[in-house]
């Protein structure tokens, strides 16, 4: 026997299965409406088929809601679809994120769910939300959460649907560094209605001292109650909402007789209800410039004000009693600065103000100018002025210029060295040929420092040095003149002039003689001394006499 089968949709038609005997007999049979993720899906575009893919941005609050974000491109290998981040194949999903597959049905049914997923890592510990929004876009059944401490989630249930409605299978880890990836199959099929005949119980709304609940929906059949009206929801009890308690806040105190209270906003309930507790505040009598008050009560615990000391009058501000406008001047001038004027004591106010009147033009060193009225000193006197001299008076540490009335020293101060003034007064050293002239800093006042400054320029040579020393010798002493040198200037340089220096140096003796005798005698002066006849010795002969010829004999002077 041959089959052959023909798709089926859920909420737009059933299937068929049609059955082939060998003998050629045909039979058919019908198919409950399923749809299955893997069978259904399609790459053609603009066509995604009965099923929904693409990305979730989840949002949390006291109504937990989601926007869905369809796929429309392919992914890279043109295999599946893709969508920020998020990548769905036939059997595939793989996301950095949340992911999302959605089936929307075209009438009402009750579909049963069977869902299976197996992450591609150990690490993937997902966590699956199934919601369901109406056609509208909004939300109505809170997405139920299922989580699972594997990589591998299974889920069967059933939900009830409206014509419209989308049914939305959320993935998402609660591993941050490993998000959902791996391989899925969900298969939906049409279930038998589930015969609950159902009536909405509306919503009741917390008062401040009531609670309230929720809306919800019974069934007249078995008695359950849902929270929404496709009973998905099963509850044990209707949702309640706690009473929100009174609203006083901000809300001022009312006065009512003799006690205060605080309304509610909302009911107009009175809340703190108390007698007051009243402080009395005493009389203010007026004066001729400021206004009094009557007596009056204040409640401490409300603030309210009355007129009586038993709470019944209340009254915004106290009761003014008017200013009676009598002043007390007094007799005696008041003065300052600006003039003189008679004062109420009471009010300080001022009557019959005027300038002062001064009884001379400056005051004196004896007298001050005074006020021919009241007797204000207008401007005291001026005591002894000054009279400084115009020179400085000074010591070593301090100077100052003397009063020519009294001892006082006048702008007296230590001494500051920073003048400089080249003057002869001053001067410390004189010019060279080598130096400039050098002089003492001074102060103002004309004291002399100990430091010094140069000035001016150089000088040219003096040659008044009498330096004895061979670099300036002239010629050495003889026996008739002294040595001579040149004078010479502090710098070195010699000059010209000469000077004589020292004793005569001894006479310079050579011996001679002549045929009467011998003697000593100065080669400078000519000066003969030791003169004395010769003294012979024996004699040599040096030629022996003969009979024909007469001898030699050579005589030597002792004397040399």
């Amino acid at each position: 026997m041959r089959t052959s089968t023909t798709p089926t949709h859920i909420g737009r038609s059933e299937g068929e299965k049609t059955c082939t005997c060998a003998c050629g007999e045909t039979k058919v049979e019908k198919l409950p409406a399923q749809a299955s993720f893997a069978d259904d899906f399609t790459l053609e575009e603009g066509q995604p088929g009965p099923w929904s893919y693409g990305s979730i941005d989840y949002k949390w609050g006291e109504q937990e809601d989601f926007t869905f974000t369809e796929a429309t491109a392919k992914n890279e290998d043109g295999d599946g679809w893709a969508s920020d981040g998020v990548e769905i194949k036939k059997d595939w999903i793989n996301s950095n994120g949340m992911a999302a597959i959605a089936y929307t049905v075209d009438e009402a049914a009750r579909v049963g769910v069977t869902l299976e997923f197996i992450g591609s890592q150990a690490e993937t510990h997902l966590i699956l939300r199934i919601g369901i929004k109406n056609s509208l876009g909004e939300i109505y059944f809170n997405p139920d959460f299922i989580n699972s401490d594997t990589n591998t989630i299974s889920v069967t249930g059933s939900y009830n649907l409206a014509a419209g409605d989308t049914l939305y299978f959320i993935f998402s880890n609660e591993n941050p560094d490993a998000y959902p990836s791996g391989g899925l199959s969900v298969t939906l099929v049409k279930e038998a209605d589930s015969g609950h005949v159902l009536t909405k119980v509306d919503e009741v709304a917390p008062t401040c001292t009531t609670s309230g609940t929720a809306a919800y929906y019974t069934c007249s059949h078995c008695d359950k109650i849902f929270a929404d009206a496709n009973a998905n929801r099963e509850i044990d009890a209707p949702v309640t909402t706690d009473a929100l308690g009174h609203d006083t806040d901000g809300v001022n105190w009312t006065a009512e007789g003799d006690v205060h209270y605080k309304a509610c906003r909302r009911c107009g309930a009175h809340i703190d209800e108390a007698a007051h507790t009243l402080v009395k505040t005493e009389r203010v009598e007026a004066t001729c410039a400021n206004a009094g008050t009557e007596a009056y009560w204040t409640c401490s615990a409300c603030g309210k004000s009355f007129s009586d000391e038993n709470g019944q009058n209340e009254i915004s501000e106290p009761v003014v009693i008017p200013a009676t406008g009598d002043h007390d001047y007094g007799v005696d001038w008041e003065k300052d600065a600006t003039g003189h004027w008679y004062e109420c004591s009471v009010c300080g106010d001022k009557k019959d103000f005027a300038a002062h009147t001064p009884d001379k033009e400056a005051p004196t060193e004896a007298e001050g100018v005074v006020c021919i009225v009241c007797g204000y000193e207008i401007q005291p006197a001026t005591g002894h002025i000054h009279t400084p001299s115009e020179d400085w008076t000074y010591d070593e540490a301090y100077h100052w210029h003397a009063c020519g009335g009294c001892t006082q020293q006048l702008d007296k101060a230590e001494h500051v060295y920073d003048v400089q003034n080249a003057s002869e007064e001053y001067l410390a050293t004189a010019a060279t040929c080598i130096n400039k002239a050098t002089y003492y800093y001074s102060c103002e006042c004309g004291a002399k420092g100990s430091e010094t400054f140069e000035s001016g320029e150089v000088a040219g040579h003096v040659f008044d040095k009498e330096v004895v020393d061979p670099m300036y010798l002239v010629s050495e002493a003889t026996c008739t003149a002294k040595a001579v040198y040149y004078k010479s200037c502090v710098c070195g340089e010699t000059g010209t002039e000469t000077f004589g220096y020292g004793e005569f140096a001894e006479h310079t003796l050579v011996t001679d003689h002549d045929a009467d005798g011998h003697w000593q005698k100065c080669t400078v002066c000519g000066k003969k001394e030791n003169i004395s006849a010769h003294e012979w010795d024996g004699g040599v002969v040096t030629t022996k006499p003969t009979l024909t010829s007469e001898g030699e004999k050579t005589c030597t002077c002792l004397g040399g």
